[in-house]
């Protein structure tokens, strides 16, 4: 079955996503709401740019729901709408047990013909959040009610000693109650880590949040051609930074240009050799040539 997702950049959202995918079915694309007041997305408070890093890494088209809060509902059925033209048959969820939202998002799916997907509906919330970690998914806590969760944690990757840490202070442990919120970055269904920054504290009544930021490189010396089918064309530490800008290595002819390679039949092999693909590589690549 094809599906889109409503897509947080949240654990709940991506671990939804991941399930759906190993249940058999086919994502179309990624729904995302985005606050054109705050210019971020809703809820988690992510800009464009990072969205788009991470649709990248999932290899998932992206549809930013741009919308004020007074027209959310019409826009997202607008949306669901959309993705039925183009042949999805459900939308995917990543709610747990709250009934206001299951059926909030059973309407929306109804009043456009779609099946509402829940994968994760009805499990205990402690299952949940250890499943993700145990996945191998990576998320950082960007969101806190400061007055349920030590502004401690923020910034840091959700682990199970977190997390207990989390619930002994009193919060759920998923934080399904709206007590913190993260980004995922990484993890099984990302082709590559989605690099990422945290920017400056700031506060908003009881919540504390550090704004996600996108990594910015050299325009000069970096360039991460992510549409490329091939991308990244080489197994690498570095994947989410991947340099795309010496597509084809100008030190292919040297013997001593300092990657990993081998010989085989009189031929150079270098699949597993990532050095001009690593972001500091470059300045070591450009004085080489200039020496000539």
């Amino acid at each position: 079955m094809k599906f889109v997702a409503s897509y947080s950049g949240g654990k709940e959202s991506a671990l939804a996503v991941y399930k759906a995918i190993n249940q058999g079915h086919e994502p179309v694309a990624l729904i995302t709401t985005y606050n054109t007041d705050a210019g971020r997305s809703h809820f988690h408070g992510l800009p464009e740019e990072v969205l788009q890093d991470v649709s990248a890494s999932l290899g998932i088209p992206l549809w930013l729901v741009k919308t004020s809060g007074e027209a959310y509902t019409k826009n997202f059925e607008a949306a669901l709408a959309r993705a039925k033209e183009q042949g999805a048959e459900a939308c995917v969820f990543g709610d747990i047990d709250i009934q206001g939202h299951f059926d909030w998002c059973s309407e929306r799916c109804n009043n456009v013909g779609l099946q509402a997907m829940f994968p994760l509906w009805g499990r205990q919330r402690r299952d949940v959040v250890y499943e993700l970690i145990d996945l191998g998914f990576t998320a950082n806590i960007s969101v806190i009610n400061a007055t349920l969760v030590n502004e401690k944690m923020l910034g840091q990757k959700l682990t199970k000693d977190i997390t207990e840490a989390i619930a002994a202070g009193g919060a759920d442990i998923c934080g399904e109650n709206g007590e913190y919120h993260t980004f995922v970055s990484d993890g099984p269904i990302f082709r590559y880590p989605v690099s990422f920054a945290f920017g400056e504290k700031a506060a908003s009544g009881d919540y504390a949040m550090l704004g996600v930021l996108p990594v910015k490189k050299n325009s000069h010396s970096f360039f991460a051609n992510r549409e490329c089918q091939f991308f990244p064309c080489h197994k690498s530490p570095c994947a989410g930074e991947f340099n795309c800008l010496f597509c084809y290595c100008p030190l292919y002819p040297f013997d001593h240009c300092g990657g990993n390679f081998e010989y085989a039949k009189g031929l150079k092999i270098c699949v597993d050799c990532d050095f001009p693909h690593r972001p500091e590589s470059y300045d070591f690549i450009v004085e080489w040539l200039r020496r000539g």
